[in-house]
């Protein structure tokens, strides 16, 4: 991503059956929060809108994941 600064993150806490997901700005403020069916195509839809609203607007974001497995 060269000559693009990080302007959003995506925070993901994944358990069992869903994630939930916060997408916050540089200022922490949170502009999306929602639960997702953590089904890989579910999974794949929620990247693919992300990736699509954002890249309008010439935004990167950058996601970090939180699970545990045992």
């Amino acid at each position: 991503m060269a000559g693009k600064s990080l302007s959003l993150l995506l925070g993901i806490d994944h358990h069992t059956r869903q994630l939930t997901d916060s997408l916050r700005d540089q200022q922490g403020d949170v502009l999306l929060a929602r639960q997702v069916s953590t089904r890989p195509g579910k999974i794949l839809q929620t990247f693919d809108q992300l990736t699509q609203r954002y890249a309008e607007h010439c935004e990167s974001f950058i996601a970090v994941l939180d699970c545990l497995w045992i």
